[in-house]
């Protein structure tokens, strides 16, 4: 009599084929993840180096940077396998001439791609200080125009809210999420007033925009989880004129702005535990 396969106690059967298929899949999940990660940084490489040479010898062109960033966009987006669509039905663009400061919800690092793909002109990004120190990257970003914020330096982010009325009165529009830091969950977080501030100052028209699915791609909370083929929405709403508002009552500017974001991004406007805006510091 052939001796029968005997199940360890407490073990299924079938238990070790499930173990090993589960294995394997995290294997190929994880080495697809480097395989992505490794062309992203070879596409991130092949624009920055380029552009810093051009800095070191004076031969810097702003319109170049701003074909780069493009095609360093676009060519994430295809690595990733995502598809992006774009509903603007009354072809808003910033306008040459005219200071603008575009303002987004912020879920996912691929925010920034997906921004640069879907809106024509000339622009730079208000960006977090700590961008400043990935190697490469962020010495690329700063010679490209591109302003890093320390909100934990006053004297600093008012230098870095100066720098964008320079580079508005030069004609790039300014990209920021109001909330300042990537969303967690399905809320948008609390509003921050120093982008309302700038447009105030410089007159500025604000274009809304409500970002969906960026989440589902490259999760806030988990760097090492990231999903292909994944489709985002991008919806631009109508320019809002801050001609009509004034510091005194830029806290109707900031609602405002806040539905329009929370419509087109089909989030809620309220945040949970969100004090009052005129609460919140600048």
């Amino acid at each position: 009599m052939e001796p029968s396969e005997q199940t360890q106690p407490g073990e299924a059967a079938g238990c070790r084929v499930v173990a090993t298929s589960r294995n394997l899949g995290l294997a190929v999940g994880r080495l697809d993840w480097w395989t992505t990660f490794l062309r992203v940084c070879v596409a991130t490489v092949r624009v920055c180096v380029p552009t810093i040479l051009e800095a070191l010898t004076g031969r810097y062109d702003r319109s170049v940077a701003n074909g780069r960033a493009r095609w360093w966009s676009n060519r994430l987006l295809r690595l990733v396998g995502a598809r992006v669509e774009v509903s603007n039905p009354h072809g808003i663009h910033p306008v040459p001439g005219r200071a603008t400061v575009i303002m987004s919800n912020h879920a996912s690092h691929f925010d920034i791609p997906v921004i640069y793909s879907a809106i024509d002109g000339s622009i730079r990004m208000l960006a977090k200080k700590e961008l400043r120190l990935i190697p490469i990257f962020g010495f690329a970003l700063k010679i490209s125009e591109f302003i890093f914020v320390d909100r934990a330096n006053h004297d600093r982010a008012m230098e870095a809210m100066e720098q964008a009325r320079s580079l508005m009165r030069d004609g790039i529009a300014i990209w920021l999420s109001p909330e300042g830091t990537r969303a967690r969950g399905q809320t948008m977080g609390p509003f921050k007033k120093g982008g309302f501030m700038l447009a105030l100052q410089t007159g500025a028209d604000i274009i809304p925009v409500g970002i969906v699915g960026t989440q589902r791609i490259l999760p806030p909370e988990n760097f090492f989880h990231m999903q292909r083929g994944e489709r985002v929405m991008v919806r631009v709403g109508k320019p809002i004129d801050t001609s009509a508002y004034s510091v005194e009552n830029r806290d109707a500017l900031i609602e405002r702005v806040r539905s329009e974001i929370a419509e087109l991004s089909h989030l809620p406007a309220d945040h949970p535990g969100e004090p009052p805006t005129t609460q919140q510091s600048p």
